[in-house]
């Protein structure tokens, strides 16, 4: 379900967290679709500076903004880009409503990056990888097994693959590059972490970024320019290249349920990335389920 929460709430916000700041707005705009949260970017009159406010009341969100605060401050340590928080993970008195605030990122996506970009892309998801937890960092980013997720939990843990800290949502919305010299400039959307097995990620990426711009077929180049940049940092192990078509296939098949429905709400879209994206799922899925069964853990991996 579509969750917008109100200007006048997000002024609420900004006076509860930002005091004075609220006499400087200039305007609130809503970037992003609002499936599952609010991301408003505000702008004040005073300074260059603007805020991104995430905001949302279901039961979940206290869960996911902890996990965003805890995996932001991860990423800061090991040099990986994402908005700084601003203001740490609370509930607005009186109601139901959790919210953070960050630091605006400027950047664009690249839905097509070219093979220089996913090199880029590959290395920096192995960093994420790698990245160590305590016991108690990896209990808050590990998802309640409840909650609905593209992939069977049970059936990634029965394989045995290696698990690690995941970005969870590697898809173009979700990563931002300088416009003019093409550099990767941050991860955004962090909510979405898990400690799951690591390919799980790659799966997710592969579909998100190795797609051809002109008819959605799985792009054996891209996806091999990816990995490579992956495998600098942090070389698959022989399990994970063994499952890596089965575990594609089985992402391929169940993720894009939610947006193949989301493709009958045109409220929805009003995102100038995310719209193309969603609209591509059809023909993206249909091509990849029809390519990967023809194709071998060989063919795919470099």
């Amino acid at each position: 379900m579509k969750e917008r929460i109100d200007e006048t709430t997000l002024r609420r916000i900004l006076q509860e967290a930002m005091p004075g700041r609220e006499t400087h707005l200039q305007s609130i705009h809503f970037p992003r679709g609002g499936y599952i949260k609010t991301a408003a970017h505000v702008i004040f009159d005073d300074t260059s500076e603007s805020i991104i406010i995430a905001a949302g009341s279901r039961p979940r969100h206290a869960r996911d903004f902890a996990r965003a605060a805890l995996v932001t401050r991860l990423y800061e340590q090991h040099a990986i880009p994402a908005p700084a928080i601003l203001v740490a993970p609370a509930q607005l008195p009186g109601t139901p409503i959790h919210y953070y605030i960050q630091r605006f990122q400027p950047g664009a996506p690249s839905p097509f990056p070219n093979h220089a970009q996913l090199h880029e892309i590959g290395r920096y998801m192995a960093r994420i990888h790698r990245i160590p937890l305590t016991d108690a960092e990896r209990e808050t980013i590990t998802p309640p097994l409840t909650t609905h997720r593209s992939l069977d939990y049970q059936r990634l843990a029965d394989l045995g693959l290696p698990r690690g800290l995941t970005h969870g949502d590697i898809f173009p919305m979700n990563l931002l590059f300088d416009p003019a010299s093409g550099q990767l400039t941050s991860f955004i959307d962090l909510d979405e972490a898990e400690y799951v097995a690591l390919l799980k990620d790659i799966a997710k990426a592969t579909y998100g970024f190795c797609a051809r711009a002109d008819d959605f077929t799985l792009d054996l180049g891209a996806l091999h320019a990816m990995l490579e940049g992956y495998q600098t940092i942090r070389p698959l192990s022989v399990l994970e290249r063994n499952h890596f078509p089965e575990i594609l296939a089985s992402f391929a098949e169940r993720l894009p349920g939610r947006y193949l429905a989301w493709t009958n709400r045109p409220d929805l879209f009003d995102d100038p990335y995310e719209t193309p994206f969603i609209r591509s799922v059809p023909q993206r899925t249909a091509q990849f389920l029809r390519q990967l069964p023809t194709l071998s853990a060989q063919q795919l991996l470099p």
